[in-house]
């Protein structure tokens, strides 16, 4: 059977491609949760020790997320107990409009070490690994960028993001204020 003539699969931009962006765009404010995506503010980053010791967060913007693993955290085999403690490896698979990200945050894509807080959890996660290109192209474009993140772990990153939840995230820690 032949392709649909009706329907340009891979020939640009089409009024069918800019409706079904619309509709996923759409679905995701639907189904999914108000979230804050968190820029990093990188300053010297260290090779050495592969790490940012003047990293601070300070803008945060609410954006729909379609969380992907609804069931709960993806947990990891890799959770281990050792003389520091407790180490879990909790993943979150979530789901972003790329029009809607692009327009809110303003970047091309999400980047890795940014972080996204989940209100609905109170929790805070860093963004491992984005993926802005799926096998399935569905009228020649791809519509989301998929994120992992994990449970974020802060160590002394400076929080001033004109959230109440965040901004004292580096003053419980280390007990300064």
């Amino acid at each position: 059977m032949a392709l649909n003539q009706y329907f340009r699969q891979y020939q640009g931009q089409s009024n069918e491609a800019e409706l079904f962006q619309g509709f996923v765009t759409e679905s995701i404010q639907m189904l999914g949760v108000n979230c804050y995506y968190i820029k990093r503010d990188s300053g010297a980053f260290d090779n050495i020790f592969n790490e940012d010791r003047t990293a601070a967060f300070t803008d945060a913007d609410e954006i729909e997320i379609y969380v992907a693993n609804a069931e709960g955290f993806k947990g990891s085999d890799n959770d281990i107990i050792s003389k520091f403690g407790l180490d879990l490896n909790d993943e979150l698979e979530l789901e972003i409009s790329k029009p809607r990200f692009i327009e809110v945050v303003e970047l091309n894509e999400p980047r890795a070490g940014d972080l996204i807080y989940l209100p609905l959890s109170d929790t805070l996660f860093e963004i491992k690994y984005a993926d802005n290109e799926d096998t399935f192209y569905s009228l020649g474009q791809t519509r989301v960028f998929k994120v992992t993140a994990e449970i974020f772990d802060p160590s002394g990153e400076d929080f001033a993001t004109g959230l109440e939840e965040l901004d004292g995230i580096g003053d419980e820690i280390f007990n300064t204020e």
